[in-house]
Parts: C-alpha cells; sequence; structure tokens
C-alpha cells in the first residue's frame, strides 16, 4: 500500500529521478577528486612531512625524549588520511603531532597538542615543505 505523500509525489517523478541521478554522478565524481587528493597527500607525506618529522624526532630522541610514529589510525582523525607523531619526556609532558588531509578544506592541517592547549596550521598542497613545518612547529614544541 503507498504512502499518501507516495502519490503526492508521482507527477514530480521525472524530475526527483534526475535530482537522484544527479546527486549520484555529484557523490561519485567528489570521491574520485578525494581520492586524488589524499593520493597526492600520501605523495607530501613522504617527500616533504615525514622527512622533516624524522629529523624533529631524531633530535627528541638524541636529547633523551621517548618519540614515537605511530602506524595505528587516529580515532580523531578516522575519516582523513594522517600521520600522528608523538614525543613523550620527563619535563615537557606528551607532545602529540598529526599531519591530517581534509580534502573537504583542501588543505593539510597540522595540529600539536601539548597539556592542555592546541596549536594548529593549515597549509595547502602547494604551501608544505620543510622550512614551513619547523617554522611553524619549532616555536611550539619544548626547547631541546
Amino acid at each position: 500500500m503507498p504512502r499518501e505523500f507516495d502519490s503526492r509525489l508521482a507527477p514530480y517523478a521525472e524530475q526527483l529521478t534526475a535530482i537522484i541521478g544527479g546527486h549520484a554522478a555529484l557523490q561519485q565524481e567528489y570521491e574520485a577528486n578525494r581520492r586524488i587528493f589524499n593520493a597526492h597527500f600520501r605523495k607530501v607525506l613522504a617527500t616533504e612531512i615525514r622527512p622533516t618529522m624524522d629529523e624533529v624526532m631524531a633530535e627528541y630522541t638524541r636529547r633523551g625524549y621517548w618519540v614515537e610514529i605511530h602506524s595505528l589510525i587516529d580515532r580523531r582523525y578516522l575519516a582523513h588520511v594522517h600521520q600522528c607523531y608523538s614525543i613523550n619526556g620527563t619535563q615537557a609532558g606528551k607532545v602529540d603531532i598529526a599531519a591530517v588531509a581534509n580534502y573537504d578544506y583542501k588543505k593539510i592541517f597540522f595540529i600539536l597538542e601539548m597539556g592542555e592547549k592546541t596549536h594548529q596550521q593549515q597549509l595547502t598542497m602547494t604551501e608544505v615543505n620543510r622550512k614551513a613545518i619547523l617554522d611553524w612547529l619549532l616555536p611550539l614544541l619544548p626547547t631541546l
């Protein structure tokens, strides 16, 4: 038995089908573009972000801090491709750093959480380089 609103929408069936079909096409285009963005982020992650962060982590390791590059997915950034790092020290406490690719904004977010404070930097894909990361990150990190 059809619902009451089904009979009222019958004259608009073609228009509704066109809208729904258009929505499905837009969704497919969105997903394809998101996959391309995420693939580009993975390339930037491998060429710019990881080498820079490895350098920072190596320096903190030399100074006696315990550092960790997370291989598991952080639940906070589950919807996005990301890489997380942690620096643990006796005096500085714990510092968490995340590089998160967000296709909706078409930006890469760098998030630093230290104690109760959170700092965030957003860069476009072309702006991400060693200097940009270090210029933002080093003044915020505990002194070496």
